[in-house]
């Protein structure tokens, strides 16, 4: 395992944890606005969806990252922000449809 040490060993499972903490909270609060009574909500919870996916893809790089991945690393680093220009693009397209 090149690339890996204690102290890099150490930071990853921490951010490990702190996303898969985060990729939890955002899979409750996508099924909460997709399965509640007010279907405008359907919307921002399949954004939800997608911030999820995007954790986890950053998750998944920080991981190939230090296990000397660096292709693998690269395209969920890509995927990512594929995923966030998504999500920025529909925020806006949201807030949009809101204000008009």
């Amino acid at each position: 395992m090149e690339g890996a040490n204690p102290k890099s060993k150490g930071f990853g499972k921490s951010v490990s944890i702190g996303l898969n903490i985060l990729c939890a909270l955002m899979i409750l609060g996508a099924f909460q606005m997709i399965f509640d009574n007010n279907h405008l909500n359907d919307y921002l919870g399949g954004l939800f969806l997608l911030l999820f996916w995007m954790f986890l893809c950053l998750n998944h790089m920080i991981k190939d990252f230090l296990k000397g991945h660096q292709k693998s690393a690269y395209i969920n680093l890509l995927f990512a922000i594929a995923a966030a220009a998504i999500i920025i693009w529909g925020f806006i397209n949201h807030s949009y449809k809101i204000l008009t």
